[in-house]
């Protein structure tokens, strides 16, 4: 937008520049503001849309986190009631030895 608004007064200097017979300088100088307005554009579309896959790649990342923690914490309750069945079936092969005896 700024660009547009600088490019009409340097187009109409340009124009007074030819008409004193200055020209070709000046009006390429309009030519190369159009050009770089429109090669800042694309750059500012890159770089949002670069930065909109950036977001979308932090929120996966973090939503992975998440994810990792959850199966993190599952992994240790599994481990901890593991541990607790093989006290278990310890006792029971313990207990059954103890009745084998008995009889």
């Amino acid at each position: 937008a700024a660009g547009a608004a600088v490019a009409a007064p340097m187009a109409a200097a340009a124009a007074a520049a030819a008409a004193a017979g200055e020209g070709t300088s000046v009006a390429s100088e309009v030519e190369d503001e159009d050009v770089f307005t429109a090669q800042e554009l694309r750059l500012e579309r890159e770089v949002e849309q670069v930065l909109s896959e950036l977001e979308a790649t932090d929120a996966a990342v973090m939503a992975l986190r998440a994810h990792l923690e959850n199966a993190t914490d599952d992994a240790e309750r599994a481990r901890t009631e593991l541990a607790q069945l093989k006290g278990v079936a310890e006792n029971w092969e313990r207990a059954a030895a103890e009745g084998r005896r008995e009889l």
